[in-house]
């Protein structure tokens, strides 16, 4: 005889999230203090009406940190799946957070459209969660996407929230531990509409510098913890099949392949003077972006960067975006060559060679919504979508480094955003939206042949 479940479980702390769905994977995720020690498992349900397939992982005792990652296999391509987190000692309110849904890839026979928003920075220089609103991701709630992409800066395990500056606090000046680094996330987690947000998309995620230190490289001390609690919160199918990658490319139908970047982990020092030698991407990572682009069957190639391409971030001694940049008055070429334009000048060299046509970068990091076009010939080359704050300090400049042949067709750095991109067989369309829901500017570029 069945013990009857009398008890209700209490909410969980940090919520439910599904990252790195591919067309028959994906990663389930759960936090809360209450889960550990405790046995958990997911029940997954098709929304098919021709399929109604049922999907039970097995009973699993969550570690003492409260956090649970499952992977689920033998998915069907381009299906919504309900989600519902079970526990042995208890059983959930109906409207609790123990609910969600995500949508898996479509293979690359699908030709329909594709539809996902990016965001990034969120929490920096004191635009944390307020005390009596949190996070705007209900701007959010009214769209329908297939997915969510975090650029980069999740966290901000470099900054505090401070409750004089109206935020609900963290208490961490500088995360140095896990426990410090897994407080930050679990800080952004407990916001109720970041947690609502996550339970109705899938998530792809990336790191930049502040989920380290501002502006880390390859050689940090921390970088190995932060990419560890990274991979904790955020869990990649990369990273399960090559420990520490981040790196990894989806398939997004026929219209589209989509590359995510890892620009940390491998880089060189930003000092470094800009040489053949100096790297970014590390070269396997730089071999396998050419190699994929070149064999690509998709109309449109999405390549998130979490840095952007001619925007000169960092010091002029130490350029952390690729972008060599200019002097500190941005009247003449800087004497300190600190960015790593020589290697995408590798990439720019392939993508010319080999033909390889519509092109759009998906960046973040300098805090401005932009638009770029990038001219060869007097003809696009490839595109820049750069998305903005989401809740960090915007940046209003839209200074350029030349060297690319940029020419900015968009540039808005005083208000909070998020960036939505619609992709079919003949066009390509971006939206920058504030987090009030109006919309700033969008562009659409049609496809070449």
């Amino acid at each position: 005889m069945k013990e009857k479940k009398t008890a209700f479980c209490k909410p969980l702390d940090y919520g439910t999230h599904v990252s790195d769905p591919s067309q028959t994977r994906a990663l389930l995720w759960a936090g809360s203090s209450s889960l550990a020690e405790q046995s958990v498992r997911f029940i997954l349900k098709s929304s098919s009406k021709t399929n109604r397939k049922k999907i039970t992982t097995t009973w699993k005792k969550v570690k003492s940190d409260g956090i649970l990652t499952q992977e689920v296999h033998s998915l069907s391509p381009n299906e919504v799946y309900t989600y519902e987190l079970q526990q042995k000692n208890c059983r959930p309110y109906k409207s609790s957070n123990h609910f969600g849904s995500f949508k898996t890839l479509p293979d690359s026979t699908y030709k329909g459209s594709v539809q996902f928003a990016i965001f990034s920075d969120l929490g920096g220089q004191e635009h944390c969660r307020k005390k009596n609103q949190g996070y705007p991701f209900n701007v959010f709630f009214e769209k329908k996407y297939d997915f969510i992409i975090g650029a980069g800066d999740l966290i901000y395990a470099d900054n505090d929230c401070t409750e004089d500056q109206g935020n609900i606090s963290l208490g961490i000046k500088k995360a140095g531990t896990e426990i410090e680094f897994r407080k930050n996330y679990f800080y952004q987690l407990e916001d109720s509409s970041f947690q609502k947000a996550l339970s109705k998309n899938s998530i792809f995620a990336i790191w930049d510098d502040h989920e380290v230190e501002d502006n880390f490289d390859s050689s940090n001390s921390l970088m190995t913890i932060g990419r560890k609690v990274f991979l904790e919160i955020f869990p990649t199918q990369a990273d399960r099949e090559n420990k520490g990658q981040l790196y990894r490319s989806h398939s997004l139908g026929k219209n589209a392949d989509l590359w995510i970047l890892d620009t940390r982990q491998y880089r060189s020092s930003n000092t470094m003077i800009d040489s053949s030698q100096k790297t970014m991407l590390g070269k396997n990572q730089l071999e396998w972006l050419i190699n994929g682009l070149s064999q690509s069957k998709a109309t449109w190639k999405l390549i998130l960067s979490s840095v952007p391409l001619s925007i000169p971030t960092g010091p002029p001694t130490a350029h952390d975006g690729w972008a060599n940049g200019f002097d500190s008055h941005f009247l003449s070429p800087s004497t300190h060559i600190t960015g790593f334009e020589k290697e995408f000048f590798k990439i720019r060299k392939q993508i010319i060679k080999n033909k390889i046509k519509n092109i759009i970068f998906l960046t973040a990091d300098a805090h401005r919504g932009m638009a770029i076009k990038y001219l060869y010939h007097r003809k696009p080359l490839f595109y820049e979508w750069m998305t903005g704050a989401f809740s960090a300090a915007p940046i209003q400049s839209e200074v350029t480094d030349p060297s690319l042949n940029p020419t900015v067709l968009f540039h808005e750095g005083k208000v909070h955003m998020f960036t939505q991109v619609k992709i079919t067989e003949k066009t390509a369309t971006a939206q920058w939206i504030d987090t009030k829901g109006n919309a700033l500017f969008t562009q659409e570029i049609k496809s070449q042949k």
